[in-house]
């Protein structure tokens, strides 16, 4: 299953589009990008977007998931969240994921063409760096053979850093932990934190390079939307990032 937790961060300016529906350098947006480049079957036919509930957003996206003839769940929340992982498990519940699904979790910056993914068999997760040393969700530190030993959004650890793809083993092993890193009072519960949970609790980690070029480690737009914004995208203020 591939998760787009569009409203994982709290603390946005509603009167800013989202970056997610915002183009790179004049180009099309994050999510018609992502859009664009979803393969015509497989972890396609389980998309789930996460977006705030107002006015006109879910008709927008409906319209924008049309245009590309993909199907996805949409699940609206009434609040922002702590973070991109509990707004993902909000949605996993809204919807009754079946707990031994893969799971896939997309930060705006990594709304990326999924075919370079590897497989990773045997691993309990997995997430996505870039090489442009832009510390877009976390610098990451691993071994010689691709296995994550630190993450952390303070400091540099290497020239690595998270691009916002995680992968998961499991549904139900993504909740185990989010319950216990909330339980131990963590207010950070991002996808990030989990992780940091996950390598605290021994878990098998790894690491991959993203291939150069690919939207997931192309610059990531400004915090100001473009001085032109077409009429139909009126919407975009509605969203949160």
């Amino acid at each position: 299953m591939i998760v787009v937790p569009a409203v994982g961060r709290p603390g946005r300016n509603d009167e800013i589009p989202p970056e997610w529906l915002r183009g790179a350098e004049g180009g099309p947006s994050l999510l018609d990008r992502f859009l664009a480049g979803l393969p015509d079957s497989g972890p396609a036919s389980s998309l789930l977007i996460i977006h705030l509930d107002r006015p006109g957003v879910a008709e927008f996206l409906h319209g924008r998931l049309a245009a590309y003839g993909t199907a996805a769940e949409l699940v609206a929340l009434s609040r922002p969240t702590r973070g991109e992982a509990e707004t993902v498990r909000l949605g996993l519940g809204a919807i009754g994921a079946p707990v031994e699904a893969p799971l896939m979790v997309l930060g705006a910056e990594a709304l990326a063409d999924l075919s370079h993914l590897p497989p990773v068999p045997g691993a309990d997760g997995w997430l996505e760096c870039g090489e442009n040393g832009r510390p877009f969700r976390g610098f990451v530190q691993g071994d010689a053979v691709g296995r994550l030993e630190e993450l952390s959004e303070q400091r540099g650890l290497s020239r690595l850093c998270g691009t916002g793809l995680y992968r998961l083993r499991s549904v139900a092993l993504f909740r185990q932990v989010l319950n216990r890193l909330e339980r131990r009072g963590g207010q950070d519960l991002s996808m990030a934190a989990l992780f940091r949970q996950m390598l605290a609790e021994g878990h098998d980690l790894r690491y991959a390079t993203a291939p150069a070029g690919l939207a997931g480690v192309r610059p990531v737009p400004s915090v100001m939307p473009p001085p032109a914004v077409p009429r139909r995208l009126g919407l975009m203020a509605g969203l949160a990032g």
